[in-house]
């Protein structure tokens, strides 16, 4: 592609908004707007006399069906509510949200095409993310032995530390998403020199380790070590420099814990609720078991239901004895104690109401509540903690199809890269990151935030992207 002056400063601003996505998520969702309408402008402009060359591949028209299912159903309801339940603003709200959320999937393309067009330049975005993954985890080790980190900001708690996030308890997501661009930055940047690389990259698990630990997000703890796992395991180059990352933080981890009891009870705590939650799921399992479940199942007229649920209002206090509350009968669940079951139950619930299309975005803290009043076996909240718990319940059968597809799709592009990745060059390890990093912030039974949130979505689509253009050249 031939570059006149006016379109080198165009490449050259494009590319700057590109590498700046890492930067604007710590920054906030205004920031994070401004940045994608910025890179959408300048894409249009530099794809617009090429777009008859350009081609959509399968993997895009999935997605492109996705984003369409995402206003379909919202549109659907949106009618329904109109004709059949009378005019509610918040499905207004909600339709208007599903037709913006189409950005999302204009920055996928954008990034895509301009890959194509050999104008974006990964590697900027690679160190710009590694550097900046870097500095937030020393800023949150900061904030925890001092009180205060860099800007000023005090700690949130004494297990919590947000650093540049203030507010928002998100620290360790953040470095999870991007800590493996880092590692893998270093391993490229110092290939020709082992001893310091071996030394930095032992260096930068333990920082990004202790950044993750000292931010009080222990589902990202977790996601970190299953993806250093990973990287274990596929790239025998990094193997040694791995282990002694691991080896070396397991040491400051058990100095740290016994020093600091608050912060060893938060972490011992959140494994007993993974025990619990797991012993919760098989024993309700096992107690609505089809035969189990007919015997629990019990017709009642309506002047028994109404008695049902005035004696269950007045003992709703006690979590052991739970009852769930249809309009004909009730079921007795027996003991649930955990917010991610009921969470997880009140999602299949929601989903129920419409299993195809389901019902429209942002959903589940529009109807939670119905199935809340009901029974303890069911919990609100403004998302259900999970994406493809979401995704069902938000664009049923149709949707939930679609992004599982999409998933298998990102599996056969690892596999057949593994050996590409293993590689030793710029262009495997930005891959590698990616693929890494994808897979961690889609794993199907972790605790997410809502995928239909800027800050998440945005992440997910420049990962995917990535994954999807060096499909492309491989």
């Amino acid at each position: 592609m031939i570059l006149n002056r006016e379109n080198f400063n165009l490449t050259f601003l494009t590319n700057l908004t590109f590498v700046f996505f890492p930067i604007s998520l710590i920054l906030g969702n205004f920031i994070i707007n401004a940045n994608i309408l910025l890179f959408c402008c300048l894409g249009i402009f530099l794809i617009k006399n090429k777009i008859s060359i350009l081609k959509f591949d399968l993997s895009l028209k999935i997605f492109s069906l996705f984003f369409l299912t995402v206003i379909l159903s919202t549109c659907i309801i949106f009618t329904k509510s109109i004709f059949l339940e009378g005019y509610d603003q918040s499905n207004l709200v909600r339709l208007i949200k599903s037709i913006v959320y189409l950005r999302f999937f204009l920055l996928l393309i954008l990034i895509y095409f301009l890959n194509q067009l050999k104008i974006l330049k990964f590697k900027y975005f690679f160190i710009v993310a590694s550097v900046a993954v870097l500095l937030v985890s020393l800023d949150i080790i900061i904030q925890y032995i001092f009180g205060y980190n860099s800007l000023g900001y005090k700690s949130y708690s004494t297990v919590h530390n947000s650093g540049f996030f203030g507010d928002e308890l998100i620290a360790g997501g953040f470095i999870q998403d991007f800590a493996f661009f880092s590692i893998f930055c270093v391993a490229i940047l110092l290939k020709e020199k082992k001893n310091l690389r071996f030394l930095l990259i032992t260096t930068s698990i333990c920082v990004l380790y202790l950044g993750i630990l000292f931010s009080g997000n222990r589902m990202p703890f977790i996601l970190f070590s299953i993806g250093l796992i990973l990287s274990f395991l596929l790239n025998k180059q990094l193997r040694l420099s791995i282990f002694a990352g691991i080896l070396s933080f397991t040491i400051i981890f058990g100095f740290v814990l016994n020093k600091d009891k608050d912060l060893k009870e938060w972490y011992i705590s959140y494994f007993d609720n993974i025990k619990k939650v797991t012993s919760g799921v098989t024993s309700t399992i096992k107690k609505i078991s089809k035969k189990d479940f007919v015997v629990q199942e019990k017709f009642l007229s309506q002047k028994e239901l109404s008695e049902k649920k005035k004696t269950y209002n007045e003992d709703k206090l006690n979590k052991s004895k739970i009852m769930y509350f249809t309009s004909t009968r009730f079921y007795d669940l027996g003991e649930w104690k955990s917010s991610y079951e009921r969470l997880f139950y009140t999602a299949l619930d929601i989903w129920k109401k419409e299993k195809i299309l389901g019902n429209g975005i942002k959903s589940f803290r529009v109807l939670c509540h119905k199935f809340e009043e009901l029974s303890t076996a069911r919990q609100c909240s403004n998302h259900p903690h999970n994406y493809y718990l979401e995704i069902l319940t938000d664009t049923g059968i149709v949707g939930i199809t679609l992004i599982t597809t999409i998933v298998f799709i990102f599996i056969f592009i690892m596999y057949k890269n593994l050996k590409f990745m293993r590689e030793n060059s710029l262009h495997s390890f930005i891959l590698f990151a990616a693929v890494i990093s994808l897979i961690l912030e889609m794993f199907p039974i972790k605790s997410t935030g809502s995928i239909f949130t800027t800050n998440n979505i945005t992440y997910i689509i420049l990962i995917s992207s990535i994954v999807l253009s060096y499909r492309r050249q491989n």
